[in-house]
């Protein structure tokens, strides 16, 4: 995250410094695209392991600084309602297995597909899943330039799965 996301969750500056201070965030410099050099910043060892005992939470395992500030500018975007009904990557693979039990109830032939492709690697979780204040569910996906087309379509498969809603964009 960057400074600004952080001021989202009323972390001033001088907090966001103590952090860095006791070793619980560490700055990452990384190059913006048609901007100067930038700084995010991520949780360090220490930091994760305060965040999991103390929030019970187990925090977003980083990725390229640039993939991860558009999910966390999408995330200060939404709602406090929007934002309480995020899920990660981690608790969405969890509903796909139970989407596909499920179906396993209403239409055996369609749940071994759905299988089939999960055990093929045809299915892979958006970045985060939302519902809206309308109550539509979206799924929230970053592609990067190292996306190959299989792995958007195991994303879009998995779209199809949840009945949601996709909204795909660029870092």
């Amino acid at each position: 995250m960057q400074e600004q996301h952080f001021k989202n969750f009323n972390i001033t500056k001088t907090r966001l410094k103590n952090y860095g201070r006791d070793k619980l965030l560490e700055k990452v410099p990384f190059i913006q695209k048609g901007e100067k050099n930038g700084v995010a910043y991520k949780l360090t060892t220490e930091g994760r392991k305060l965040v999991e005992r103390e929030f019970n939470i187990k925090p977003y395992s980083a990725q390229s600084p640039r993939h991860d500030l558009k999910i966390a500018d999408k995330y200060c975007t939404l709602t406090q309602k929007e934002q309480d009904s995020v899920k990660t990557e981690t608790e969405i693979r969890y509903r796909m297995v139970e989407e596909i039990e499920k179906l396993k109830e209403q239409d055996l032939k369609e749940a071994d597909r759905w299988a089939e492709m999960w055990d093929n690697k045809q299915l892979s979780a958006p970045d985060m899943v939302y519902t809206t204040e309308n109550g539509v569910e979206i799924a929230y996906e970053v592609i990067t330039n190292n996306y190959g087309m299989e792995e958007i379509q195991a994303k879009e498969n998995t779209i199809t799965l949840l009945k949601a809603e996709g909204e795909m964009v660029k870092c």
